[in-house]
């Protein structure tokens, strides 16, 4: 019994593994394929959002050219005779008195996130900047931005001339860059790319769903290798970093929380007063705090006075640190999707893969030769552990609730250590693959459970049919993974033997097929009293009945409704009798022992034939008691542990003490005469 235990189980362990790995075999593919990016991407988000991170230092600044500062500041014009006011775009030397601010407060760098492609209006203001502005400053370097494009061939061949804005030379850079294409470049104009230290790529390229995740470090057009802003501004004053990049040559951004909020950065306009104030005064005072004084505002003359609630910006502010100037303003449209923020400037993700670079503090993504061995474990673990739990519950709905609480388990332990290894070690681990690797065992595993209990369901059903009433068939159907008829048990029940008197005699008077009619009338009969007592019909022998009381479900009563059964048995023949001795046909009596005692019940042959049926020296006694009904000319004998059960209900004789084949010594027997509230209405007598 052991040996055939230690199979089944093992059976049910090498299925759950199988399931685990025909699930992971699936997701992998998926996985590889790019099905779970976008998910794995918002769990990414989610994660930045739900475990902050503070960048180790602080080496950036942002300054951001915001409405305020596009409506704050005027250009004093005379158009058709009359003052006007323009705002945008602006003249070169407000970006010239940034750079010289800058160069005063000690920063280290000016990273401008903006677009000079296109000439001033004033012809000599590009040169005037990049000479009086940008040269002049020498000390401190200036980064400008380009955009390379992909246009229409024709188109392209119009914008040529711009490639001769082009810093040539390219750099030397450690990353490949695979060349996107790109036909076009929108490079700051010959003066101002000249004077520039740098000039960096400022093309965006978001991922699927529209979030700066991940940004390249290296272009390639014409060949040459090209700097992005973010990487140009990191080597100022340093070397090349290590950086880990993917295949397309992206560094995958550690979000902070930090520039997310317009308190994180500075308002263009409080940069332009700080430098007038400079000029004002000739000195940079260290306790500037708010610049609230109304005369000091309207001497400086190019400020409007609504601006002044932006506030001054202290040197030590700027001191040693890359600075990057971009646009925020809704007008300029410069807006991204970040993980940590919806709607963050443009200028931003730059500032803050800077800031990665610099500071060594990067983000890390598992490979996926670290996915799929952890897919493997957690989808074999659900599915072993599926396969060996479901027996054990009665209800397969039970089952799946237990199971799906048991799975969330394993998700959390899964969740909780890629949210640490997130927290505290940067890495990101793909949860998404392994999330539905778990969730498709799990389904996959419930399915096969539900597949085996229906068609469990139809082979009990099948099975029983013959032996049980249909009522409770069905009932025992619903349960039926319960009941263990598949391996013998040992139970305690009450056997019932009929047997027709002097039926081999009667029918050799009798044609074939009467003997068959009557027969079959007869235990039609027998049947449907069986059935009604909730009995179990376990088989016919020749013109004898077996049945138990009561299987396969145990019942404690089982005495008692053997006997019941054997009353209308016997009331049931003596109706059949007068139809029959009306018909003219030969009528006949039954013998009846029933015995109580403990069987072995269970599903017993060959693989070519199996019945569910009793064995055991107690079914054994019961037949030798039917037998006995000859020598005490009775109709139905119960053993004395059968009579010890129903004394309280029947009326009965005792018949002594006799002995039957099979037992050493006698047993005492009875006689069941009939029911108290009911007698059965017998005669004696053959």
């Amino acid at each position: 019994m052991a040996f055939f235990r230690e199979r089944f189980v093992l059976r049910r362990f090498l299925t759950g593994a199988c399931m685990g790995v025909a699930v992971t075999a699936v997701v992998s593919i998926l996985f590889f394929l790019g099905a779970f990016d976008s998910l794995e991407c918002k769990t990414l988000d989610a994660r930045f959002q739900l475990f902050p991170f503070e960048p180790p230092s602080r080496d950036v600044v942002v300054v951001v050219i915001d409405e305020k500062s596009l409506f704050g500041l005027e250009f004093p014009e005379k158009v058709g005779g009359k003052g006007a006011s323009r705002t945008w775009p602006w003249e070169r030397q407000v970006y010239g008195r940034m750079i010289t601010y800058l160069n005063h407060c000690g920063a280290k760098a000016v990273v401008m996130d903006l677009d000079f492609s296109s000439r001033a209006k004033k012809a000599r203001d590009d040169e005037i900047f990049a000479n009086l502005y940008i040269r002049k400053n020498s000390r401190l370097p200036v980064i400008t931005g380009m955009e390379f494009k992909r246009e229409k061939e024709e188109f392209a061949e119009l914008q040529a001339f711009r490639k001769s804005d082009l810093p040539h030379e390219g750099v030397v850079s450690r990353y490949d860059a695979p060349d996107d294409g790109y036909n076009t470049v929108y490079a700051p104009v010959y003066p101002i790319s000249d004077a520039s230290a740098n000039v960096g790529v400022m093309n965006f390229a978001a991922d699927a769903d529209g979030v700066a995740r991940h940004i390249k470090l290296n272009y390639t057009f014409d060949g040459k290798p090209y700097d992005s802003l973010a990487w140009a501004a990191a080597k100022i004053g340093s070397e090349e970093p290590p950086v880990r990049t993917d295949a397309q040559g992206r560094l995958l951004i550690k979000w902070y929380d930090w520039l997310k909020d317009p308190t994180d950065y500075y308002s263009a306009i409080a940069l332009l007063r700080s430098h007038d104030l400079m000029v004002k005064y000739d000195n940079v005072p260290q306790e500037w705090g708010r610049c609230d004084n109304v005369e000091k505002a309207e001497a400086l003359g190019r400020l409007d006075v609504s601006a002044m609630d932006d506030g001054c910006i202290p040197p030590d502010v700027f001191k040693d640190k890359i600075v990057f100037i971009g646009a925020q303003a809704s007008s300029l449209a410069d807006m991204k999707a970040t993980p940590v923020d919806p709607v963050m400037p443009g200028v931003c993700i730059n500032a803050v893969a800077a800031q990665n670079i610099i500071s060594r503090d990067f983000m890390y993504r598992s490979p996926p030769w670290v996915t799929v061995p952890l897919l493997l474990l957690f989808t074999a673990l659900t599915g072993v552990t599926c396969a060996m739990l479901v027996p054990a519950f009665r209800r397969l709905w039970v089952a799946a609730i237990v199971l799906l609480a048991l799975i969330f388990v394993y998700l959390a332990v899964f969740s909780g250590w890629a949210a640490h290894n997130f927290a505290s070690n940067s890495l990101w681990m793909d949860v998404a693959p392994v999330w539905t690797g778990i969730f498709l065992t799990y389904a996959a595993a419930t399915t096969f459970g539900y597949v085996t209990e229906t068609r469990g369901v139809r082979e009990f059903r099948k099975a029983f049919s013959k032996y049980l009433s249909p009522e409770l068939v069905e009932e025992l159907s619903k349960d039926f993974g319960s009941l263990s008829v598949d391996k013998g048990r040992r139970q305690e029940m009450t056997a019932l033997f009929s047997d027709i008197r002097g039926f081999t005699p009667m029918s050799e008077k009798m044609s074939p097929e009467e003997v068959v009619s009557l027969l079959n009338e007869y235990l039609s009969a027998m049947v449907d009293v069986i059935f009604r007592n909730g009995g179990f019909l376990d088989k016919y022998m020749g013109d004898g009945i077996m049945a138990l009381f009561t299987a396969p479900r145990p019942c404690e009563n089982h005495a008692e409704l053997a006997v019941r059964a054997g009353c209308e048995m016997l009331q049931t023949v003596d109706r059949l009798k007068g139809k029959w001795t009306d018909e003219g046909r030969p009528a006949f009596d039954i013998g009846i022992g029933i015995h109580s005692g403990e069987v072995i019940v269970g599903n017993i042959g060959s693989e070519r034939r199996m019945d569910y049926t009793a064995v055991g020296d107690n079914v054994n006694l019961a037949s030798r008691l039917e037998q006995l009904n000859k020598q005490f000319n009775t109709k139905m004998i119960v053993s004395e542990e059968t009579y010890l059960r129903v004394k309280n209900i029947v009326d009965a004789r005792d018949l002594g003490t006799t002995g039957v084949k099979g037992k050493s010594g006698e047993i005492r027997v009875y006689e069941i005469v009939g029911m108290r509230e009911q007698g059965c209405g017998m005669s004696n007598g053959d």
